[in-house]
């Protein structure tokens, strides 16, 4: 019986041995998956490294079901990858469910398409652009001030619009329009503003070169933007903006009928914007 246990008990060691390094060496691989897969988190804040992360390819495990499924997809558009396909569901995603990213400079400017910065009433969109954005922001600035929060900035009639010499300014030039306060003169006068717009963007424009034209240095800013919507004008200069424009901003807070057109950011944690304005010199 003694021998008979022995042989048993020797028997089982090998297979605790063997399972045991199983499992070590299955952690190991946990750990560094995970820690590769936070540096990678790590890289997607920085949209410097966009290129780099898009160009890199990995391994990944995916189930039959979601493979057919994007073998499907690929066979009803144009899309030519499982990695393509992977890649316009990322997007189709983060513009449906506002998972958005917060704004940073490099991310506003990253390429040339309207960028909606959104947010709740207070929650910050105006203080980041005034405090955090416009100081870093290296060509002239013309904000559309609907309810005149940009007291730092000067403040044009639309005559002197209709006069401006857009083609000559500096880097350094900040103007801000604030329309009338009574609703009905503030949309005839939002609408005489974007139909001069609308023709200052095609004096000088060539086809080839985007952007281009009186407009192409110009980061346009454009407050309480849902209400410009009314508009045919605005929405006019917002869809072809990166055609003239070095960039728009919208600022909203209702980012619906911007989606298919513009990046959608949202501003940074009002905790960081208000700790950064306690923390500027007298």
């Amino acid at each position: 019986m003694q021998s008979a246990a022995t042989t048993e008990d020797q028997t089982q060691r090998p297979q605790i041995a063997s399972s045991s390094l199983k499992n070590v060496s299955g952690n190991r691989l946990l750990r560094e998956s995970r820690e590769i897969t936070r540096n990678l988190v790590e890289l997607l804040k920085d949209p410097s490294n966009w290129a780099r992360l898009k160009a890199s390819q990995s391994t990944v495990r995916l189930s039959k079901y979601n493979l057919a499924f994007l073998s499907r997809l690929e066979s009803e558009t144009a899309l030519r990858s499982h990695n393509e396909c992977v890649s316009f569901l990322v997007e189709t995603l983060i513009r449906t469910r506002d998972m958005a990213l917060p704004a940073t400079t490099e991310l506003i400017f990253i390429d040339d398409r309207p960028t909606v910065l959104t947010g709740q009433s207070g929650s910050g969109k105006t203080l980041y652009t005034k405090t955090r954005l416009l100081p870093t922001i290296r060509a002239p600035v013309f904000v559309l001030d609907v309810v005149g929060e940009y007291t730092g900035i000067r403040k044009v009639s639309l005559s002197d619009l209709f006069s401006l010499k857009w083609e000559k300014a500096s880097d350094s030039t900040r103007i801000r329009f604030v329309p009338n306060n009574n609703t009905l003169l503030a949309d005839s006068e939002t609408a005489m503003l974007f139909d001069r717009l609308n023709v200052v963007k095609k004096e000088g424009f060539e086809p080839n070169v985007v952007p281009s034209g009186q407009l192409s240095k110009w980061v346009i800013i454009t407050e309480e933007s849902h209400r410009l919507l009314r508009s045919s004008q605005f929405t006019d200069f917002l869809s072809e903006s990166r055609k003239f424009c070095k960039k728009i901003l919208v600022i909203s807070n209702n980012t619906g009928p911007f989606r298919e057109m513009a990046r959608i950011l949202l501003p940074p944690p009002l905790e960081q914007l208000l700790n950064h304005e306690t923390q500027r010199p007298e």
